[in-house]
């Protein structure tokens, strides 16, 4: 082997050590990220923004990647498991399309606002945007600079990402555990370590003593119990181009799944449920010369159904139950779920059960403004995905009892109405000019009363015809 032939292996040698030792050299097959971790990717995305990510889905919730400038649907670029649908954000577009994606291995692809599962087509947005104000997160939603994630996402599990910039690769991410679990960018040699939500600050404590270790959170159900009384108020007024979809297992031949009523149940009203004998839908006002309620067809049987009802049409499982026609305005109430919001009173079926439900969209003329999925953390309820809201699933308190009105004052006070007996009891031996009121035909005499005798300006006796005009009335009194 000659000179040359040495020095160019030494270099090859070299550059080997470099590439190598560029490389993390604890890499892995994946990475479990717990609830709340997530990586900032330090890339604003735009239209032309592609992600493809390779995971084990294991949860009915789960957040693969996503930022929000407003919200879901304004400045938006995020795509997750939400329940029953896969939530997909692209610019001013958004929401729930489509059968989640089933547990297991998967690539998913969201270029140029496609969605791909393992190379299937599965919800497509159109637009263009500019670059968002907020980085991409990975495994939460950058709110406006929050890291947000479901309350019952569970952890996931990501083998690799890579994203692209209008074609060009950016980021190029592999799990590792060098120097500690995270991923590592291979475009940029970084590493990027997985963070934490921050927590509320806490006031500092003179000693710190070690916290108990937290209980494990209870299983994921698909479902929630609503008992009898709890209700949501949707906070929305419902018209005629409103619709409801909830999925529900119907448990009872009489359950209230949502409704208002304004006025009364045939004026200003918007309601469906199982109502004993049949199923009892109500669309708008008889003052508007249609038929807006009733109770028709048969119940809908137990089990889990689809109820679908759309500016009047009452859908079951996609087969029409009911058709109700006519056109209204938005309603003074708000829509409440599990109950009937009666002119600002909830009120439940009173044979009504427990009613189960995995989920729930109200739309306003065809936009999605209510989306809310079952959840057990931080307790059984509802949270609603585009408002961020948890909702519990828990009977409000009663209301608090008036106050006791006050005790009927003794003696005689000016302004007042007090019976006729009340007088005879209390005048002692005061002399007292009063007014009469609300005897039929004598309002306006003037009295004297002494000694619990009266007598009626211009001679007039208390007594005519044997009757007792003061029978049954009261006295004001007043400054005489």
């Amino acid at each position: 082997m000659n000179k040359t032939t040495r020095s160019a292996l030494c270099i090859a040698h070299c550059a080997l050590c470099i590439i190598f030792a560029s490389v993390p050299t604890m890499a892995q097959d994946y990475i479990d990220v717990a609830r709340g971790s997530f990586i900032d990717t330090g890339f604003k995305p735009d239209s032309n923004t592609r992600v493809v990510m390779e995971v084990t889905v294991q949860n009915q919730f789960e957040y693969w990647f996503g930022a929000w400038d407003v919200s879901w649907n304004n400045g938006a670029f995020a795509v997750g498991n939400d329940s029953a649908n896969v939530y997909t954000g692209y610019g001013s577009q958004g929401g729930g399309s489509g059968a989640r994606v089933a547990n297991g291995r998967h690539t998913l692809d969201y270029s140029n606002g496609v969605f791909r599962v393992d190379g299937s087509v599965h919800t497509t947005r159109t637009g263009s945007f500019g670059a968002l104000n907020h980085n991409l997160y990975l495994f939460a939603q950058n709110r406006r600079g929050s890291a947000f994630t479901c309350p019952a996402q569970g952890t996931i599990r990501c083998h690799s990402c890579r994203i692209y910039d209008n074609g060009k690769l950016v980021r190029e991410y592999v799990p590792t555990n060098a120097p500690s679990s995270g991923l590592f960018d291979k475009v940029g040699g970084t590493f990027a370590g997985i963070k934490a939500a921050p927590a509320p600050a806490v006031a500092p404590q003179a000693a710190v003593t070690k916290a108990a270790p937290e209980p494990e959170p209870p299983p994921a159900l698909p479902y929630t119990d609503v008992p009898k009384g709890a209700f949501i108020d949707t906070e929305f007024k419902p018209d005629s181009n409103t619709r409801v979809v909830m999925d529900v297992t119907v448990q009872s031949d009489c359950e209230y799944w949502f409704g208002v009523w304004s006025v009364d149940w045939d004026m200003f009203s918007f309601a469906a449920c199982n109502d004993g004998g049949g199923v009892f839908t109500s669309f708008g006002s008889s003052t508007y010369g249609n038929t807006p309620c009733g109770t028709e067809g048969s119940i809908v049987s137990n089990g889990q159904h689809v109820i679908d009802f759309d500016k009047g049409v009452f859908k079951v499982d996609g087969a029409v139950h009911t058709t109700r026609t006519g056109s209204f305005d938005r309603l003074g109430h708000n829509l409440y779920l599990f109950a009937q919001n009666r002119a600002g009173n909830a009120t439940p079926h009173g044979k009504q059960g427990a009613i189960r439900c995995h989920s729930c969209q109200v739309y306003d003329n065809g936009t999605l403004v209510r989306d809310y999925v079952h959840t057990n953390l931080p307790s059984a309820g509802f949270f609603e995905k585009l408002g961020g809201k948890f909702h519990a699933a828990v009977v409000p308190p009663p209301p608090a009892p008036p106050p006791a009105p006050p005790a009927e004052p003794k003696g005689i006070v000016e302004g007042e109405d007090l019976p006729m007996d009340n007088v005879r009891a209390d005048l002692g031996g005061k002399t007292v000019h009063v007014r009469g009121w609300n005897w039929p035909g004598w309002n306006g005499y003037y009295m004297s009363i002494t000694n619990g005798t009266l007598s009626v300006s211009g001679g007039m006796n208390p007594k005519h015809g044997g009757t007792d005009i003061f029978a049954g009335g009261t006295l004001r009194f007043e400054k005489g």
